[in-house]
């Protein structure tokens, strides 16, 4: 790979990307922290675009490797957007709801995937940024205690939005075991189960398998054995009724040793007082409406019906595409994933796909959305990835050089 940049761009395009990662963990503090400056403090809400805007003003050149497919991809998705605006009328208050939100943050996101390309520095620089954001994180909780506050019965949105910030520093914790990234990761993984939210903790559990299979010497078998066993585990806790029935099983395991069972018998009180998990009847209410209308409602087409997300991609893809389309988008989807790791000959980008995978397939199960900023920058990447590969092959040296 050759790179020639000068340092002003170099620094901004890195800058751009470690502060599009910390938007929601370390950028909404510093706005908070803005809006209280007198006289200036009531523009805050234009400090994150303005940054945004000038640093991609700085580093222009690195999207130029946008091609006219890219174009075609979010104007299709406008038209699916506008479809489902002039067709589906219900959709129309959650179309409005989120318009903004689709401008501003998902197409500069597909954008940024398809320009970006893991080198050791933006990897670096991505390990010091979600330390920061884990230290960040843990300060303000230890704060909010102190206040004397409380959190509910679970904190999701704190939850994930650190998620990929510890799964960051766990990845570099696994390249080089540095006292720093090792305590930050412990910190990470502390931070997650503190939420009281199963599913940054599954998602925690799939990437350190992913990492012990990649990064191990072991036999072939050794490795299937650990995958079979992620597998499992995903599968455990994302379905409530096989969660119950093995936490009842060590509750009485645990109970004829002679030790306390109170943790189990928490959690066992909590799914009995409420036997049917919320996530279920949503399931059965989208599975019922997708019976009586197979070709789909629509881009948010379960908000009207649910008033939220379907808490399940796949589930949500196929609600809103349709039987027909949906799992074909799904196919073509992990067809995507396949094409970016096979001839991709850079093992940071590899890992980094698979990071994000690892975080969006087990989600995908019991929450996400795929209408959100990640799903878009995860697509953007591998086809730039894709891109590069096939670049890469036909002999292409300078794809990577930028003057």
């Amino acid at each position: 790979m050759y790179v020639r940049l000068s340092f002003n761009r170099k620094s901004a395009y890195i800058l751009l990307v470690c502060l599009a990662f910390s938007v929601e963990s370390i950028l909404r503090y510093v706005e908070q922290i803005f809006a209280r400056i007198p006289l200036i403090g009531t523009l805050y809400p234009l400090f994150t675009p303005v940054v945004f805007i000038v640093l991609i003003i700085l580093c222009r050149n690195y999207f130029r490797n946008i091609a006219k497919a890219d174009i075609v991809f979010i104007i299709l998705f406008f038209c699916c957007l506008a479809f489902s605006y002039l067709f589906f009328v219900n959709n129309r208050i959650f179309i409005d709801r989120f318009f903004f939100n689709l401008i501003f943050s998902i197409v500069p996101f597909y954008f940024l995937g398809i320009s970006l390309d893991i080198t050791d520095e933006v990897k670096r620089s991505l390990i010091i940024v979600s330390e920061i954001a884990i230290l960040i994180a843990w300060l303000y909780l230890i704060y909010f205690y102190a206040s004397g506050r409380a959190l509910g019965s679970d904190a999701m949105y704190e939850s994930y939005t650190l998620i990929v910030h510890t799964m960051i520093v766990i990845w570099g914790a696994f390249d080089h075991i540095k006292p720093v990234r090792v305590l930050f990761s412990i910190a990470g993984v502390l931070y997650a189960f503190s939420m009281g939210t199963r599913g940054p903790i599954i998602i925690i559990v799939v990437f350190l398998f992913y990492l012990l299979i990649n990064k191990s010497r072991g036999s072939i078998k050794r490795k299937a054995a650990l995958l079979v066993i992620a597998i499992i585990l995903v599968i455990i806790f994302s379905n409530q009724s096989i969660l119950y029935a093995c936490v009842l099983y060590l509750k009485n395991i645990i109970g004829k040793w002679g030790l306390s069972t109170r943790i189990f018998d928490d959690y066992l009180y909590n799914v009995a007082k409420d036997s049917l998990d919320e996530r279920q009847l949503i399931y059965e209410t989208l599975f019922k409406l997708l019976k009586e209308n197979p070709l789909g409602y629509g881009l948010y087409g379960e908000y009207p019906f649910i008033y939220w997300s379907a808490h399940n991609i796949y589930l949500q893809t196929c609600f809103e595409f349709g039987v027909f389309f949906g799992p074909v988008l799904i196919v073509l989807f992990f067809a995507t994933c396949y094409r970016s790791i096979a001839r991709n000959r850079s093992n940071n980008n590899v890992d980094f796909i698979w990071l994000w995978l690892c975080y969006i397939i087990p989600q995908g199960f019991f929450g996400g959305n795929i209408i959100s900023y990640y799903m878009f920058f995860v697509v953007g990447f591998m086809i730039g990835q894709i891109r590069k590969n096939n670049q890469m092959m036909k002999g292409n040296k300078h794809l990577y050089r930028i003057d």
